[in-house]
């Protein structure tokens, strides 16, 4: 017998798959763009991926990152963009965004202090890989 998830459960889980994918979208873009991986030309491991998706999915899974993004209804696109600049320490992220949100400042140091390092590098093989 297959299990099947109860009607109310399979749509909260729908719900925050589809938050997880879109955020690990934003956040695989932005990944892209800061580590400077050249997008035409680039080939990447699918660990780059994978990392991204469980850095995003544990993300917000934290349940005080999961109360601030609700509380201030964060879209996909802030949240990834944001996980990935502060987790490899560019030197802007969640702490810089005063202004782009209504979240306070000490909310705001909260999820910068929660975010996951995505850490990627070119191979010899001119692959670029996750670690």
């Amino acid at each position: 017998m297959e299990f099947q998830l109860p009607r109310f459960a399979e749509d909260s889980f729908n719900i925050v798959k589809t938050r997880i994918v879109e955020t690990a979208e934003q956040a695989f873009e932005t990944l892209v763009w800061s580590e400077s991986i050249p997008e035409l030309y680039a080939i990447l491991d699918d660990s780059v991926a994978n990392a991204v998706f469980l850095a995003v999915a544990d993300f917000l899974g934290n349940p005080a990152v999961s109360e601030i993004v609700n509380m201030h209804d964060m879209t996909p696109e802030f949240i990834g963009r944001n996980l990935v600049l502060s987790g490899n320490r560019h030197g802007t992220g969640f702490w810089d965004s005063e202004g782009q949100t209504e979240a306070t400042k000490e909310q705001l140091q909260t999820l910068h202090n929660y975010s996951i390092p995505i850490e990627v590098y070119e191979g010899d093989d001119e692959v670029w890989y996750a670690y």
